[in-house]
């Protein structure tokens, strides 16, 4: 008995002790943090070229808390540098994020001008999110070294004045992308002074109708349709172009135009230009999933592997790609689906999916709800099936001769009993 005693004691304290590390463990997990991940914190601006480009840093944005999280934005540095966080798709800064839990905003970039004339030297800026009381939630630091030698700078200018012939550049690096139906898009567009005159422009666009164009100087979220340019300098513009929810994919021009505009004699020789962009759309997927029997029940027998046909429908205008499965079953069940992820399902098109489902030797006879869930590119799509499972002809069998054993040893037992 004393042997019992001690056991018993040693395995209440190993349990209280587990106890006690897993209510930690649970206290420990954090509710809500959010990580700056930035792969590159420093720069050197080495020459005077890249002034007036601009200079992007790459930042993404992590949520790694229990909960969803709504933080400001706050950028501070030296005057003049127009710094800010900005998304490089929607070609807007940004002032305020938000974020569910575990989710990563990767789409981000924090840009900068270094100002013309900037002496040599290290320049720090802050990027900081706080919430919505003020709290810091985490930040970081950016650090730009300039080193232009300034000799050199001098000597090209005089150069740079006598090679002014006259007029201006209107052009685009990029001027053919890209993008899903119900999605705007952004080019970069750069007005280059070639005049020795200041000049002053008119900003327009022509586009599909329905459609809308919006010129944004960089680092600001205002529409502007007119920019002062100095005489040798340049400036750049963000362009973004937004178009109906009904826009049929497919090829559209945009063509934009820049116009000197005053008086005669300030813009005589001055001849409008265009750039033409041409904005593809694709269309848009829309995944359905459905059972190859068109039934929404499904029998398994415990113990043995069943497999169900699914069917994953593309009724979406354009192709869906790298199509990905997951299951959610009761706990201890076998689940094998082939064909995951599947490569594209061509719009229109049909592709058919096959799961394997074993159920444990004692799952309890009865129905039990199965899901299969399709998901790509952040859409999702499920399918919810009610599985039947009943026990296996094995134990059928086995309890059927289990019971023939007993009748005839209860046989057996009556004879002995009942004889003289």
């Amino acid at each position: 008995m004393n042997k019992l005693k001690v056991i018993a004691m040693v395995v209440l304290a190993v349990g209280g002790l587990l106890a006690v590390h897993t209510d930690v463990a649970s206290a420990q997990a954090p509710r809500h943090g959010l990580l700056l991940d930035v792969p590159i914190q420093s720069i050197e601006v080495r020459a005077d070229d890249e002034l007036q480009a601009g200079i992007e840093l790459d930042v993404a944005v992590v949520n790694f808390g229990q909960d969803a999280i709504e933080a400001e934005v706050v950028v501070e540095g030296p005057d003049g540098w127009q710094a800010s966080l900005y998304h490089k798709l929607k070609a807007v800064s940004v002032g305020r994020l938000s974020l569910k839990p575990s989710e990563r905003a990767e789409e981000l970039k924090f840009r900068f001008v270094t100002p013309i004339g900037v002496e040599n030297g290290s320049y720090t800026f802050s990027l900081r999110l706080t919430g919505v009381t003020g709290a810091l939630l985490t930040r970081t630091d950016f650090t730009v070294l300039v080193d232009i030698p300034r000799e050199a700078a001098v000597e090209e200018i005089p150069e740079f004045r006598k090679r002014l012939t006259g007029g201006f550049e209107f052009d685009t690096r990029f001027s053919q992308l890209t993008t899903p139906v119900g999605q705007p898009i952004g080019f970069r567009v750069n007005i280059r002074s070639r005049d020795l005159r200041d000049l002053d422009f008119l900003l327009d666009a022509d586009a599909p109708l329905g459609w809308k164009v919006v010129f944004k100087p960089s680092f600001q979220s205002a529409d502007v349709r007119a920019l002062a340019v100095r005489s040798g300098t340049s400036a750049s513009l963000d362009v973004v172009v937004t178009h109906p929810p009904t826009a049929v994919p497919g090829a559209h021009p945009v063509v934009l135009r820049a116009t000197a505009v005053g008086t005669a004699r300030r813009t005589k020789g001055v001849t409008p230009l265009e750039v033409v962009l041409q904005v593809e759309l694709t269309g848009v997927p829309d995944l359905r999933l459905t059972t190859a029997s068109g039934l929404l029940t499904i029998d398994a027998t415990a113990g043995e592997t069943t497999d169900f046909k699914f069917q994953v429908v593309n009724s979406g205008g354009g192709s869906a790609d790298n199509v990905r499965f997951v299951t959610s079953v009761p706990p201890g069940w076998g689940i094998n689906i082939d064909n995951n992820p599947v490569p594209r399902i061509e719009a229109g098109g049909t592709f058919e999916v096959t799961v394997s489902v074993t159920p444990p030797d004692k799952t309890v006879p009865g129905d039990y709800d199965f899901q299969l869930i399709a998901s790509m590119g952040g859409r999702s799509t499920g399918l919810m099936v009610s599985v039947t499972v009943v026990r296996s002809t094995m134990f059928a069998v086995l309890g059927v001769a289990l019971i023939g054993v007993v009748a005839l040893g209860l046989g057996g037992l009556f004879v002995r009993l009942t004889r003289p």
